[in-house]
């Protein structure tokens, strides 16, 4: 989510924008937010803040929100009538005849579960609610009663041995990183060998470095 104020924006990799608006079409619609891969595109040009709800699997909100008194369910009320209304085309006043299965990080405690299904109920006003572990998610879908389940998170990963549905709590672990320090750490490693930034030249990788793509 970009709240329309100057300041700092968080580097995250870039997602490119579906529609083609340019950060200045953005910025002469004046909203007031945007979500999505509009959100990191806007937030480039230094007319928005870039802020994230949730980071590593935990509910988040910035110092200057705090500060504002800025509310943790109004940015996930925002956030998901966004999505409902432009991705899924659902019109708001429908909602009421809608139920929901809400997937929660697994590391995320039951306050914070709480304040997801309030903004599901009370601000969405949605019928009902399910809430099942992103690891239970995983294991249903894919119609498997037992598996361990690796989640390679943006900033943390978790491993659990999962039974019918239940965690077996001694199996369980969270290691405080994810895939984007993994890059982090192998574009330090490519730059201290000379490797990164590289030229490309007629397709061609300089220092031989051919096939090592920086995520989009």
């Amino acid at each position: 989510r970009a709240s329309r104020k100057s300041g700092k924006v968080v580097e995250e990799p870039y997602l490119k924008n579906r529609k083609g608006e340019s950060v200045e079409d953005f910025q002469s619609q004046g909203k007031a937010f945007l979500a999505g891969s509009e959100a990191l595109e806007a937030a480039k040009g230094g007319g928005y803040d870039l802020h994230f709800c949730i980071c590593a699997g935990h509910l988040h909100l910035h110092d200057e929100e705090r500060a504002r008194g800025t509310s943790l369910k109004e940015r996930c009320s925002d956030i998901w009538s966004w999505a409902i209304e432009d991705r899924l085309k659902i019109d708001r006043k429908d909602l009421p005849s809608y139920s929901c299965v809400l997937v929660v990080s697994s590391v995320m405690d039951k306050r914070e579960a709480r304040d997801l299904v309030d903004v599901v109920l009370r601000d969405l006003e949605m019928k009902e609610v399910a809430v099942h572990d992103e690891a239970v998610a995983a294991i249903f879908t894919h119609a498997c009663p037992i598996a361990c389940v690796v989640n390679v998170d943006t900033e943390v990963t978790t491993v659990q041995c999962m039974e019918d549905g239940m965690c077996l709590s001694s199996s369980k672990l969270v290691l405080p990183y994810g895939r984007w320090d993994v890059f982090r750490m192998i574009k330090s490693s490519l730059a201290k060998h000379g490797c990164w930034p590289w030229s490309s030249e007629g397709g061609q990788r300089a220092n031989g470095c051919g096939g090592v793509e920086e995520p989009q």
